[in-house]
């Protein structure tokens, strides 16, 4: 065999243009076989808010969720890695969710969406993400059809508006004695699901829903439905509305001299509401699925807002977004060291009975996707919520 400059010639034929091919190819180890958004020492996580708009109050939630990962970070992350959670603004509106979410999957490569804050918005993006395999943990809306039917890659978390609008229902017209019933709500999927379910229960309990009046998204005027809130006479008012419009039509009620007993949604459990609606919101009765962040099992929650955020309220929407986001970090923590989609899925469906410092008994499981149905009352009293009953569950 001729040998050149002392290597065998063959050799050199044929060995070393496979040996440089290899070198220009990326190594193959256990970071090149990791799942999409997960790296040695990251997890990317994505999230739609609306941080303008006319669900901007609720910006909160998104705030919250940074501030909660970032607290996991300060303690070591989860199993070595810190969480990385990407906010984007779609104004509460559908057409810039499928736009930022988009964006977040097939750009930024995100591993999975928590707290998706909204209805409309969520459906607009729902199928996408399921299709994808892309998993959205607890979004931030009761909307029944992020469960029903169940989805693979869909958590849905808090007790959803069928259910809730029943149990409004049947408090109002149990423990309140409400004689004439109406509702004021958002005319889309959220206020639609809440006006089936008032209208449902009203007819089992023999209650009078003598006014259905709805709103749009972008209204700003609310002069007209206060007005036809009065005449219709309904002592109670159920509210399946966002916190802009909810005060609104309650300060144009009280310009009339129209004051009935308001139950709201737990859309409106928040402090933010005695600043947009003052005087008005005093008596509100508000549901919640969530601990109250004044019981003593929540001091875990009020010493992190103290610390993460101190300019934010203590109140709902911080709640909310607090209970989001330990769901999670417990679910990527049961899902161990070697993350992927799939095995964070496995982990989400060994939930049962699940309690946090504010999540509250929830339960997911194989073709099961509503990790919560119960909620309790509480009262707006003081520029405080006052909690009046214990939960209940629909029968």
């Amino acid at each position: 065999m001729r040998r050149v400059g002392g290597t065998s010639w063959q050799f050199r034929r044929f060995w070393l243009p496979l040996f440089s091919l290899a070198a220009g190819l990326p190594v193959i180890s256990a970071a090149f076989a990791a799942e999409v958004g997960v790296t040695e020492t990251t997890i990317r996580l994505g999230t739609y808010q609306p941080l303008s708009g006319p669900a901007a109050p609720y910006a909160t939630l998104g705030r919250t969720l940074a501030a909660y990962f970032k607290m996991v970070n300060d303690r070591s992350g989860i199993h070595g890695r810190k969480i990385e959670l990407l906010i984007r603004d779609d104004g509460y509106n559908p057409a810039n969710t499928r736009l930022v979410v988009k964006e977040l999957v097939e750009r930024e490569k995100v591993f999975a969406f928590v707290g998706g804050l909204g209805t409309a918005t969520g459906l607009a993006v729902m199928d996408y993400l399921n299709d994808n395999k892309i998993p959205h943990v607890a979004p931030a809306s009761g909307y029944s059809g992020w469960s029903n039917p169940p989805k693979r890659y869909i958590f849905a978390q808090s007790i959803n508006y069928a259910v809730e609008s029943r149990l409004l229902t049947q408090y109002a017209a149990e423990q309140l004695k409400a004689k004439k019933l109406a509702i004021f709500y958002q005319n889309d999927p959220l206020g639609k699901e809440g006006l089936e379910g008032v209208t449902d229960m009203a007819q089992k309990k023999q209650v009078p829903l003598v006014a259905t009046i709805s709103y749009e998204r972008t209204d700003t005027d609310f002069t007209s439905h206060a007005l036809k809130l009065q005449r219709s006479e309904a002592d109670t008012v159920l509210l399946w509305s966002i916190s802009k419009a909810t005060a609104s039509l309650l300060k144009e009620a009280a310009k009339i001299g129209y004051r009935p007993q308001w139950v709201s949604s737990l859309v409106n459990l928040d402090p933010v509401m005695f600043k947009l609606a003052g005087e008005a919101w005093e008596g509100a009765i508000v549901a919640s699925p969530y601990t109250l962040y004044d019981a003593t099992e929540a001091a875990p929650y009020r010493e992190f807002m103290k610390k993460y955020l101190p300019n934010e309220p203590i109140g709902g929407f911080s709640i909310g977004g607090y209970a989001m986001a330990e769901i999670m970090a417990e679910a990527l923590r049961r899902a161990d060291r070697d993350l992927t989609r799939e095995k964070l899925i496995g982990a989400l469906e060994t939930f049962k009975n699940w309690n946090g410092v504010l999540a509250h008994n929830i339960t997911w499981g194989p073709g099961k996707r509503q990790g919560q149905n119960s909620l309790f009352f509480s009262k707006a009293v003081k520029s405080e919520y006052i909690k009046i009953s214990g939960w209940f569950t629909l029968d």
